[in-house]
């Protein structure tokens, strides 16, 4: 027996073991301290993995909200809340694209670029003119084209047609996405499990060096390749003839119409090699093109958190930042080139204050029109946490309010109520503004800068899966 055990200490020295444990609690140690500093980074990180969680939910949310959508003519409409078609405007414009439309990412339909030109004539006085889009997750070219076609688009009464140009939108099914996620080792799981945040980066990485491998030893493309991949031979012979036929299409309507281009970002040096051929072949075909790239590539030397150009850090479709300089590009197109179909400049009409959005959206919400707000709160693993940290609750108003309290009928329901508001030219940030209450259960709005409102509504409940009422006291200026 002594001798067995001499010689485990030949093999298992004690002052080894002791090294090695040592160094295994140091590295452990530097894994979780790495995994918590990430985690504090949740409203900055572009790679964070609580946001691809938060990015699950809204999608899951969005899904549900358009759950009635008809893909062969997908009018963007949802139960109790937006209402297209229902305006007594006597014009319309109505603007087609892809999951640009759609709103993919985003917790706030009015954030989506044909809710934020809605917002954006209203500003400049325009009231009597309503904006509709069709839009469906990766729809292309040929979609919209049979949406055009389809005898439904007749009753929609066009003013004007936008459509919008995606730069995967050439894709006519011929080049195949063959590319994949790959497992990083045999534990990925695990170790995602205790650190997912470090391994939600590491993996990123892991994936672009592996496309790029695969790319190089021609097994295969990454997404990227293949938005250049589509810009060549038979693909893109078809999708040429495919926009011919979209230039006859909108003439026949009778109605103007342009194509604008919806860079995803305001990177010139992406989006130019994706736009040439493209944009030569729209041209050619006689369809005016708004090309808003160059101007919005200088966006981003403003000083401006990178951070509102995506729909959230998890997902690179376009944030607040990006639909309303959309809105603002366009509504200058349409008044310099289509004045004829914003009708005349008013006074804002008395409009009582709407919510016509929340989130998630299974939770449903109502305010009358004496500013009792009506909720039915979802259980806590149904609500959104970020960017807040903890679950909560949005309720997104229709137009932008002056929102002065929010009263409670008692002190038990919620933790915090926060606002977000837009700037005076309609750009919500997204920056958290708590409400203050010194009895938890009236909450108010702090003063806000001149010419901002408040834009959305986050409660954070101390409650699930209970009906909520809330009333909310409203000043001049907002909702109208």
């Amino acid at each position: 027996m002594q001798k067995t055990r001499n010689n485990i200490r030949l093999f298992f020295p004690s002052a080894a073991l002791r090294f090695f444990a040592g160094m295994l609690a140091i590295v452990v140690v530097v894994l979780f301290g790495v995994e918590q500093f990430i985690q504090r980074q949740t409203s900055s990180s572009l790679l964070n993995n609580s946001w691809s969680e938060e990015n699950r939910r809204i999608k899951q949310s969005n899904r549900e909200k358009f759950d009635k959508l008809d893909e062969t003519f997908p009018l963007l409409a949802t139960r109790h809340g937006c209402t297209p078609l229902a305006s007594t405007a006597s014009h319309r414009i109505v603007l087609l694209a892809d999951s640009f439309s759609w709103g993919d990412g985003l917790a706030n339909l009015n954030d989506v670029w044909w809710r934020q030109l809605q917002r954006e004539l209203e500003r400049r006085g325009y009231h009597d003119v309503e904006v509709v889009s069709l839009g469906w997750n990766g729809a292309q070219t040929k979609e919209e084209l049979s949406w055009l076609r389809d005898p439904r688009f007749t009753d929609l009464k066009a003013d004007a047609i936008v459509i919008g140009y995606v730069v995967n939108d050439p894709d006519m099914g011929l080049i195949p996405q063959n590319y994949k996620v790959y497992r990083m080792f045999f534990a990925d799981d695990v170790f995602r499990f205790w650190l997912p945040e470090l391994v939600e980066h590491y993996q990123a990485a892991f994936m672009r060096k592996e496309h790029a491998r695969r790319a190089a030893e021609n097994l295969s493309y990454g997404p990227e390749e293949w938005l250049l991949l589509i810009l060549e031979g038979e693909n893109f012979r078809l999708w040429t003839e495919t926009v011919a036929a979209l230039k006859k299409e909108l003439a026949s309507k009778g109605v103007p119409f342009v194509y604008m281009t919806l860079p995803a970002s305001p990177d010139k040096a992406y989006h130019e090699v994706r736009y040439e051929k493209p944009l030569r072949v729209i041209r050619e075909s006689g369809i005016p093109l708004l090309d808003i790239l160059d101007d919005f590539t200088r966006e981003k030397d403003k000083g401006v958190s990178p951070l509102i150009w995506a729909a959230n850090p998890a997902n690179g479709h376009p944030g607040t930042g990006t639909t309303n300089y959309y809105a603002r590009k366009l509504a200058d197109y349409l008044e310099a080139n289509m004045p004829q179909v914003l009708g005349p400049k008013g006074p804002a009409p008395v409009r009582p204050p709407r919510v016509n959005d929340w989130y998630p959206w299974k939770m449903q919400a109502d305010l009358n029109e004496s500013g009792l707000l009506h909720l039915r709160l979802p259980e806590f693993r149904e609500m959104g946490v970020l960017p807040v940290g903890e679950p909560h609750i949005l309720v997104s108003f229709e137009r932008p309010v002056n929102l002065r309290q929010v009263q409670l009928p008692d002190a038990g329901i919620v933790s915090q109520v926060i606002v977000t508001a837009t700037d005076p030219q309609g750009l919500d940030e997204h920056t958290l503004i708590p409400c203050s209450t010194n009895n938890g259960r009236d909450f108010t709005v702090p003063p806000l800068p001149p010419g901002n409102l408040v834009n959305t509504l986050r409660f954070v409940p101390k409650v699930e899966n209970r009906a909520m009422t809330a009333q909310l006291t409203f000043g001049d200026g907002g909702g109208r």
